[in-house]
């Protein structure tokens, strides 16, 4: 009698019982991944809010003048200014006459462009 060499494979049951408790640690998984990235997201903006303030802060002091940190809006004849929200960006310069408006005279020391992730800015009035 001639023996065939044992196969050694899964059987069907086996196959779908894997994928059945793949699938439920995927489920469990999934989440926890989409909430460290939504919190990596939010403290990257964080960081590129406080670097600019620390640019505004510095520059303040090296030039011995006030420095205005803004949301900036492009006004209909394209003039950069003071407006807007911060989520289409915002914009430091120097502002001697603290009037919080980019004049002719005034430098415009640096402009941060928007946020190519999902994330809104919002802020108290007191």
């Amino acid at each position: 009698m001639v023996r065939r060499p044992r196969m050694a494979a899964f059987t069907l049951v086996e196959l779908l019982a894997t994928l059945a408790i793949a699938a439920i640690v995927l489920s469990l998984v999934v989440p926890v991944f989409q909430r460290a990235i939504a919190r990596a997201q939010v403290s990257s903006e964080i960081n590129r809010l406080m670097t600019s303030v620390n640019f505004a802060r510095s520059n303040a002091i090296r030039l011995n003048k006030p420095v205005t940190m803004c949301p900036y809006a492009i006004s209909s004849d394209g003039a950069v200014q003071c407006g807007g929200s911060y989520d289409q960006g915002w914009m430091v310069f120097e502002n001697p006459d603290g009037d919080a408006i980019l004049d002719s005279g005034e430098k415009l020391l640096r402009r941060f462009s928007a946020s190519h992730q999902p994330v809104s800015y919002t802020h108290l009035r007191a």
